[in-house]
């Protein structure tokens, strides 16, 4: 009777153990796939960063590396810049300076701890990048970017939002009417709203100030004059930094 016991407790202990085989497999099988999650970025605006973000689907693992590899179109080679770990999910960041009017390609890649390598799109992402068509700025009112005209004065520098360190600001302002239009004597040149006309140099063809001395931090330029109608010409302004 022993002997027949422990037979049965032998047979119930396999039948346990096959069971739990079956079972493990069965999970496994049915286990979601670890993926990307993301929404792509259809548009942008020129000269502002591309914000890319993304989540992993079927794991609590870190990824070892996730890059967004991006270019313009027409190129055939991708550069790329890292993604960071935010909580619970990936950033990253393509560059203002790399955002210009035509369409940008990216595809993002990701590198788990186990060497799995994940890609969006999932299929051939180098040969089927996600497109971003890319869209002039449109200056807020009265701020024209430097090369376009703004009724007889061309603003030549800074750039809008440009990053300038104290010694390399310099305002400079072409007058590209017919001579005589513009009342040179009408100009006048406001740095953060003080009038610094006094110190610039006015000649019927350019304007130009650099301030002797300007604290970090940003600053706005603002631009007026007339014509010799004594009507007043659209001012020329830019901000920077």
């Amino acid at each position: 009777m022993h002997r027949e016991e422990s037979k049965q407790y032998c047979l119930h202990c396999l039948v346990i153990m096959i069971l739990c085989f079956l079972s493990h497999n069965a999970v496994a099988q049915i286990e979601t796939p670890v993926k990307i999650i993301h929404l792509p970025v259809t548009s942008g605006v020129a000269g502002s960063a591309i914000n890319v973000e993304i989540r992993l689907e079927g794991t609590t693992e870190r990824a070892q590396e996730a890059r967004i590899y991006f270019r313009h179109e027409g190129e055939e080679s991708y550069r790329y810049v890292e993604m960071v770990e935010d909580i619970d999910r990936y950033v990253g960041q393509i560059p203002a300076r790399e955002i210009t009017p035509s369409s940008i390609e990216y595809f993002i890649s990701v590198i788990m701890d186990r060497e799995t390598v994940l890609t969006y799109p999932e299929f051939s992402p180098v040969y089927n990048p996600l497109e971003v068509v890319i869209t002039e700025a449109v200056p807020p009112p009265g701020q024209q970017p430097a090369g376009q005209p703004s009724l007889g004065m061309l603003l030549l520098s800074p750039e809008p939002g440009e990053m300038l360190s104290p010694d390399e600001v310099m305002i400079a302002v072409s007058i590209v009417a017919d001579p005589g239009e513009v009342d040179t004597t009408s100009i006048a040149i406001y740095l953060d709203d003080r009038n610094v006309t006094a110190d610039a140099t006015i000649s019927l063809n350019v304007i130009t100030y650099s301030p002797v001395q300007i604290s970090a931090g940003s600053h706005h330029v603002r631009v007026t004059a007339q014509d010799n109608l004594g009507r007043p010409l659209q001012p020329v302004s830019v901000s920077f930094n």
